[in-house]
């Protein structure tokens, strides 16, 4: 009897720990071990256990996000991940037998929420995407089948696993689990672009771009992080110093778009940390902290700490015509034209000619998001996306809290890196975060005992 006592104490006091803010830097420090050892492989088979185990202990789905994303976050330095990673199958049996054995014993009721049927149109377009265009063999291919399956019903999926898992109740918040775990992979991320920037001028004689292959990646991470901390910055306003640390940190990754759409995010975080404010002589003392912020950031920009001129070359895909994105946009309409009902289809590989999608585990995508729904998916898939979107931020809209328009504009982030990145077309961990996003804004305030 003593031993059963002993098991069960031993257990809460566990999954106390595991819910704990301690657990929560141990993961930090673990992902800090492994990019300054470059041991992601090493990594990967520690994280994916690490979640397995934190599946199997705990019925708080949320507990998982936080090692989740800091290995998704140290992935985007291997290029070729997909030939990296496939081999390892072998480590992914004991995680997927956890997620089995997770959803099943935990398993709550599912009831759709308001953003669920815009899920379902897009995963209608993604599947119907190409029909009477596409080659069967294309179709059917490995990837294209993961991305067609991943972002269309395995993304339903995931929802309607999700929901119910992601419900606060009395004894755990799962919306703050998931808003804290956002500021840890934020200050993570920013480690990586720091350390990558110091190992790339180590002379410290000029502040040079490091140019990381990553940076589109990193800065996608950084953006979807970057409007979190303002979710702490109404009851101390320092918290807003880590939002300008996202923005800086995916400026000087290299990336165009973490400079010009990581800017324009953080100056609506700026509008939105004076809108926050409770009183009329709070929001004067911020909007003049704001104004001083915004200064600081232009006299970097223009002293050269951040490298405008290494960001825009002249063969920029701003102003280049022969741009692969320029090219693919301007593709995207005459695929359109050609079937403008369902699209071409994602796994289509007529536009190899502009991007041959070389690393294995990718497909020919457009790299922009709009012309990607109008030349992969059609008429159909613009309906779909649309629907979505805008069922999306109505739930933020109605909503009126602060919790929800944080999570708005962590989305908006996202939606706008994907303007000129796969981004949202990835599944993981990309469009997995969007439908997390809004199942927390559709479960808030929905408090449920237990």
């Amino acid at each position: 009897m003593i031993y059963i006592i002993n098991f069960i104490f031993g257990f809460i006091c566990m999954q106390k720990f595991l819910k704990s803010m301690y657990f929560s830097f141990l993961l930090l420090a673990i992902a800090v071990a492994v990019v300054l050892l470059c041991a992601e492989v090493v990594g990967v088979i520690i994280f994916l256990n690490i979640i397995a185990f934190v599946l199997i202990a705990c019925k708080e789905t949320a507990v998982s996000f936080l090692p989740f994303m800091l290995m998704c976050t140290f992935v985007v330095r291997c290029y070729d991940s997909f030939s990296l990673f496939a081999p390892l199958w072998w480590a992914y049996i004991f995680p997927i037998c956890a997620v089995i054995f997770h959803f099943v014993f935990y398993r709550r009721k599912f009831s759709p929420g308001k953003s669920f049927f815009g899920l379902a149109a897009v995963a209608v377009a993604v599947t119907l995407g190409g029909v009477g265009t596409i080659a069967a063999r294309e179709y059917f291919s490995p990837m294209a089948l993961y991305y067609t399956f991943g972002l269309g019903f395995g993304m339903l999926l995931i929802y309607m696993l999700l929901r119910p898992a992601f419900t606060d109740t009395e004894e755990y918040k799962s919306s703050e689990a998931f808003i804290f775990a956002m500021y840890i992979t934020g200050i993570f991320a920013s480690f990586m672009v720091i350390l990558a920037f110091l190992q790339n001028d180590a002379e410290i004689t000029g502040f040079i771009s490091p140019q990381i292959q990553w940076s589109n990646n990193i800065s996608t991470i950084l953006m979807l992080a970057m409007p979190i901390p303002l979710y702490f910055a109404q009851k101390q306003p320092v918290h807003i110093a880590a939002s300008l640390l996202f923005f800086v940190c995916a400026a000087i990754s290299g990336s165009r778009a973490g400079l010009l759409l990581g800017g324009a995010e953080f100056i609506i975080c700026i509008i939105a940390f004076v809108f926050f404010a409770e009183s009329k002589n709070k929001k004067i003392l911020r909007g003049t902290i704001s104004c001083a912020v915004l200064a600081l950031c232009f006299a970097f920009c223009f002293s050269g700490i951040i490298p405008l001129g290494e960001l825009f070359p002249r063969e920029s895909f701003i102003i280049a015509e022969d741009e692969a994105r320029v090219m693919l946009a301007k593709r995207a309409v005459s695929d359109f034209l050609r079937a403008p009902v369902f699209g071409i289809g994602l796994g289509n590989r007529a536009n190899t000619d502009l991007y041959p999608a070389a690393v294995k585990g990718t497909i020919c995508w457009y790299h922009t998001m709009i012309p990607q729904i109008i030349g992969s998916m059609g008429a159909v898939g613009i309906l779909a996306y649309g629907f979505n979107i805008i069922s999306r931020f109505m739930i933020i809209i109605k909503k009126k809290s602060r919790l929800c328009t944080v999570l708005g504009m962590s989305y908006l982030g996202l939606l706008l890196m994907s303007q000129v990145n796969p981004g949202e077309f990835c599944p993981l961990p990309y469009a997995l975060v969007g439908v997390i996003i809004f199942i927390l804004a559709e479960n808030s305030g929905a408090q449920k005992a237990e």
